[in-house]
């Protein structure tokens, strides 16, 4: 969760290329994050599976109509592909809401 929202690394792209940690799915999780943090009206909503999945898979739109054009036999694949892949994304975003983020939340902002 610390390097989905590491400022550093949101400001600057180049450097973030060239980051060990770099990966396509750490992209789609920070885009994931980015919408869950400007449509969530409550904490509560953040870690919403169905929410999480929808926007994911929207987000593989283009790409997956780029696959199918140029190989169209791959349809079924490619959509199963795409719904396994943001099925491991939306568990793992799941787990670094219900965790890192509350603990990152709760140090930052501590309780009254």
């Amino acid at each position: 969760m610390d390097h989905l929202l590491d400022d550093e690394l949101v400001l600057d792209t180049h450097e973030e290329t060239f980051d060990s940690d770099y990966s396509p799915q750490s992209l789609i999780g920070r885009d994931i994050i980015l919408h869950l943090l400007l449509t969530s009206e409550n904490y509560e909503d953040l870690d919403n599976p169905e929410s999480i999945q929808t926007y994911c898979v929207s987000r593989f739109e283009p790409w997956k109509q780029l696959v199918i054009e140029k190989y169209p036999e791959n349809t079924d694949f490619t959509e199963q592909l795409i719904i396994l892949g943001c099925h491991n994304i939306m568990n793992s975003l799941i787990d670094c809401i219900r965790n890192s983020l509350r603990q990152h939340l709760v140090q930052r902002y501590p309780l009254r």
